[in-house]
């Protein structure tokens, strides 16, 4: 991956909507820290099937990916959110917010829906 598109993904911004809160790598607002802790939730991974390798791909394309990913996730709690770049020149990446996931379940699903990255927060810090 060359180092302007790990950048990208970097300073990528991610959206819940309700609460509605912003958050990124290294940021993790105290507001979403307390809305994890009321649903104990230890952990999530927000995961997309969008664009694989960064190929971008047809809305059509990208939904039908994105109901498959979501049919792996069946015995996760998790919901529909969405990811973007932070210049917000792209359109959102509809994404799954999926708590209590395990670290090594998320990479594997970001690995099968060729993902070149994903989110995960561990209880500390979101990677």
């Amino acid at each position: 991956m060359d180092s302007s598109l790990l950048q990208a993904y970097k300073d990528a911004r991610y959206q819940i909507n309700d609460p509605h809160i912003f958050f990124g790598i290294g940021n993790v607002p105290e507001q979403l820290r307390m809305y994890l802790a009321r649903w104990w939730w230890k952990s999530f991974g927000f995961i997309t099937a969008h664009n694989p390798y960064s190929k971008q791909l047809s809305p059509a394309e990208n939904k039908e990916r994105n109901v498959l990913l979501e049919q792996d996730l069946v015995w996760y709690t998790y919901m529909l959110w969405a990811g973007w770049d932070a210049l917000w020149q792209r359109t959102p990446e509809d994404s799954f917010f999926v708590c209590n996931i395990q670290k090594d379940v998320a990479i594997g699903l970001a690995r099968k829906y060729q993902q070149n990255a994903l989110l995960y927060w561990d209880g500390q810090e979101i990677e």
